[in-house]
């Protein structure tokens, strides 16, 4: 459904299931670092041909 309509929308998903981290387009983790602040990671799953 979420590639159906991503045709003419923009997704915000939150997801920890690994399929549907795949199949983004974009993944940006954001974890909580030691103390009190997060980081904000760029994800490359860019699949090996």
């Amino acid at each position: 459904m979420i590639q159906h309509q991503a045709k003419q929308a923009q997704f915000i998903v939150v997801s920890l299931r690994r399929p549907m981290i795949e199949a983004a387009q974009r993944t940006i983790g954001v974890t909580q670092a030691r103390g009190a602040y997060t980081q904000v990671l760029g994800i490359n799953l860019a699949k090996a041909t």
